[in-house]
């Protein structure tokens, strides 16, 4: 006899608990942000030194005595776009704005060096090789700008190198929120998940970026999630593989092993429908963003750090307390619920699978169904593995398992996720490793 909610005979009883309280999290989460925001106004105007927040109170903070690095920490931290967090470190910023074949608009950006126009600035030579990065999950092209020493930033060594590098944004998040017939106020807008990412969003910003470009091909630098997308739209686009040369993943993720809280994974074992009714079919944490304007910026840090932590086990002790405040600053940005439940879908199936349409059915007709796995042995451009040995998400026997032979893997000691882009040692344990194989792909 099979019972009509499938949910309700797949968890154990600590799992039901971990689920109610769940919920109930959802609900006091809204009512303690709608009490916060009327007590953070009033506490503004009664008590207005409780929330002050300056380079005074920063450098006590986090005991830092270079005023210029506190400049910069300050600088970096309020921007409100990523052509002022550019400009900081003396980039500039092109932006482009491409429609994909489902009627998106993603704007991808282009990095420059301001103090060397003729080289770098708008209207640069076309003769350059071409490097397209891309952020992870909950995330936008912010991330790869967020280094307080500009010397460690993938990005600017890329441009001073001589690369003409560009960064994309995935649809729905701050940069590409933007559809010819769909506000982002409607379900529709958010109905997408991996399977588009790979689709549209990655092949329609190659193609647009080579058209510009005038060149025949690209080198593709994925972050986390930015690593998948490729993974997949590489596996299902057989001719794609002629226009990338080389793919660096950087904390590559196909099927992450699971979250460290027990809260999470049984949502993670649940069925998905459940996500869906916590947090809707918009976007993930809309709310994340407001607390992080009303929080205390070294409470938002501690606050991050404790979610880290709980849900993946990372410490992040590879970043400096004052890197962190800037890089969690610009670390979230908008996603689709429906993005969340796939990832769900694949960490509950151990594969990197397509979405699941049919996941209501899934558990009953289980031995007779199962969702389409991306062919990823049948990707052909030569792929470079860069990850960390304390990285809670990545298995990297189950990935080398599923990719193509001669795919190369390089190990980073006491590296987790995060650490391959803001750790205070990239330029010494990640960089080289891209500047190698980008010089590869060069020499063909």
């Amino acid at each position: 006899m099979h019972l009509p909610f499938p949910v309700l005979r797949r968890l154990y009883l600590y799992e039901y608990t971990a689920l109610v309280l769940g919920f109930a999290l959802v609900v006091f989460e809204s009512f303690v942000a709608s009490l916060a925001f009327v007590i953070n106004s009033l506490v503004v105007k009664v008590f207005p030194k409780w929330s002050v927040w300056n380079k005074k109170t920063a450098l006590q903070a986090y005991a830092v005595d270079d005023i210029e690095t506190i400049d910069k920490a300050f600088s970096l931290h309020d921007a409100k776009s990523i052509r002022e967090m550019c400009e900081v470190h003396g980039f500039g910023v092109e932006e482009h704005l491409i429609r994909t074949n489902d009627d998106y608009i993603l704007c991808v950006h282009r990095i420059y060096q301001m103090t060397d126009n003729a080289l770098n600035g708008p209207g640069k030579p076309k003769s350059r090789p071409v490097v397209y990065c891309h952020h992870g999950l909950l995330m936008n092209s912010e991330v790869w700008v967020c280094n307080l020493d500009a010397n460690k930033c993938l990005v600017f060594d890329l441009v001073r190198r001589g690369y003409d590098v560009w960064l994309g944004n995935n649809r729905g998040n701050k940069y590409s929120r933007q559809h010819l017939y769909l506000r982002s106020s409607d379900v529709d807008f958010w109905d997408f998940c991996i399977d588009d990412f790979a689709q549209y969003d990655i092949p329609d910003t190659i193609h647009y970026i080579l058209n510009v470009t005038e060149q025949p091909s690209l080198s593709y630098v994925g972050f986390s999630q930015g690593t998948a997308q490729a993974f997949a739209s590489l596996s299902i686009h057989p001719l794609l593989n002629e226009k990338v040369n080389t793919f660096i993943a950087l904390a590559p993720a196909i099927s992450p092993r699971g979250l460290h809280s027990s809260v999470g994974d049984a949502i993670v074992r649940a069925n998905p429908f459940l996500l869906y009714m916590f947090f809707g079919h918009k976007s993930f944490l809309a709310s994340a963003g407001f607390w992080q304007s009303i929080l205390y910026p070294p409470l938002f840090d501690v606050v991050l750090n404790y979610c880290l932590v709980h849900l993946f086990d990372w410490r992040c002790k590879n970043m400096t307390p004052l890197q962190k405040l800037v890089s969690y600053a610009h670390l979230y940005s908008y996603t689709s619920v429906k993005c969340l439940v796939h990832w769900f879908q694949i960490m509950h199936s151990g594969e990197f699978r397509m979405y699941d349409n049919d996941m209501l059915i899934q558990s009953t007709y289980a031995p007779y169904y199962k969702a389409a796995r991306f062919p990823t042995k049948n990707i052909r451009t030569p792929i470079h593995l860069l990850w960390g040995d304390c990285d809670s998400l990545v298995d990297i026997n189950v990935m080398l398992n599923v990719l193509p032979e001669g795919t190369q893997e390089v190990r980073v000691d006491s590296y987790e996720h995060l650490d391959m882009i803001w750790s205070d040692t990239v330029d010494v344990d990640v960089n080289p490793h891209v500047f190698q194989w980008l010089e590869q792909a060069k020499r063909g």
